[in-house]
């Protein structure tokens, strides 16, 4: 797979990297969006609290 270095030198690197870089930016977007649903929905349900009293 890795051979001496001097074929895939050009344009290996950027494509592992742009593609780690769409794999972590993807798996943050996830992790973010569950973040915010959570979020949203603890602020939802306190201000549901408010407004019941």
């Amino acid at each position: 797979f890795v051979k001496h270095g001097h074929v895939s030198t050009s344009w290996d690197p950027r494509l592992g990297a742009a593609i780690l870089a769409a794999w972590v930016a993807y798996r943050y977007r996830n992790l973010l969006a569950t973040i915010v649903v959570g979020m949203v929905s603890l602020y939802a349900l306190h201000g549901l609290q408010i407004l019941m009293r």
